[in-house]
């Protein structure tokens, strides 16, 4: 009876083999295949991620914030470099420290964050060198929600052209990407300056831009913010945008004095050791007027074209489309 169990058994197995295969549904995959294809999928999605990467790169496609645009610094720093961090950020004097005469390398704030270092990203670290301003973000990181909890001020309301700071603590801790608005949100937070201060929308802000570009997958993951976003949101919200590599002064003098505002991608230089987004508002006494979202001590100085050129890697101009102005056209 066991034999016969064995052999019906057998039987049955060759029969149904060859009725899947007759009627073509059952291919079975050996596991170690499963398993060789998926480690290929996986190098191919990877080798795929690091060819777009060197592409961007080669086109400097880089905002400030991003993992390839913050500046350079060791994240191996502990509590005995206290004094070199301090002097790199400001030498000491406690500049940016919002007034506080309070040198930097006495901060208990900088000195809690140096202490729990592995606990913050590289490139917030990073930041707080370049510019001592976000000390304040810095500390918050670690207990703060990551939701925007506010809009854009009365006071603000009332400038012509406010300066939005993307780590401000109303839309900073805010998700962008893999960290968050204050890290890596340069773009959206420029062209939120640029949309409200020609629309007056107070919708317009910084984080409503950056869930925009999050959703028309123009964040790129380990890059940051594509160039496409500037143009493409700023003509699905009625302006008008020209681009270029560069212009000469004159022309950005012009545009400027015709109401229009302009964004410029930087390079390594003043703003940004890799890669930035910064507002050009204005034109005074032969230099250009600026707001950095990273930066308020930027945005306080006027900037001659050779520093902005030098460094500038695309730029571009908006203005809004009145109702019987659909048409323009620009020489």
């Amino acid at each position: 009876m066991r034999t016969k169990k064995i052999q019906n058994g057998n039987l049955s197995y060759r029969h149904g083999k060859r009725h899947r295969k007759k009627h073509g549904y059952a291919f079975l995959i050996h596991p170690a295949v499963f398993f060789i294809l998926i480690i290929a999928a996986f190098m191919l999605g990877m080798a795929a991620s690091y060819i777009r990467f060197e592409y961007l790169s080669e086109r400097n496609e880089f905002p400030a914030g991003s993992a390839a645009a913050q500046p350079g610094f060791s994240s191996e720093a502990s509590m005995e470099h206290i004094p070199e961090i301090a002097e790199d950020i400001d030498g000491g004097s406690g500049a940016g420290l919002g007034g506080s005469g309070d040198s930097i390398e006495s901060s208990e704030a900088l000195e809690e964050i140096l202490r729990y270092e592995y606990k913050y990203p590289p490139d917030l670290i990073n930041g707080l060198k370049r510019n001592p301003e976000i000390l304040d973000f810095a500390a918050g990181y670690l207990t703060t929600p990551a939701r925007a909890t506010g809009g854009i001020t009365k006071e603000e309301a009332e400038e012509e052209f406010p300066l939005f700071l993307q780590w401000d603590e109303r839309w900073g801790y805010a998700s962008y990407g893999g960290s968050n608005i204050g890290i890596s949100g340069c773009g959206p937070t420029c062209l939120s300056m640029v949309l409200y201060s020609l629309t007056r929308d107070k919708s317009f802000t910084p984080d409503a831009l950056a869930k925009k570009a999050m959703e028309g997958g123009y964040y790129v993951s380990g890059v940051g913010t594509a160039w496409s976003f500037m143009e493409e949101v700023a003509e699905e919200n009625n302006l008008f945008v020209i681009q270029d590599d560069m212009w000469e002064e004159d022309v950005m003098e012009t545009y400027l004095k015709d109401g229009k505002l302009l964004i410029c991608a930087m390079g390594p230089g003043d703003f940004t050791d890799n890669g930035h987004f910064i507002v050009i508002k204005g034109y005074s006494d032969g230099k250009f007027l600026v707001n950095d979202p990273f930066s308020t001590a930027n945005s306080s100085k006027k900037w001659d074209y050779e520093t902005i050129a030098d460094q500038c890697r695309h730029i571009w101009a908006f203005e809004l489309i009145q109702k019987n102005d659909m048409y323009r056209i620009y020489e």
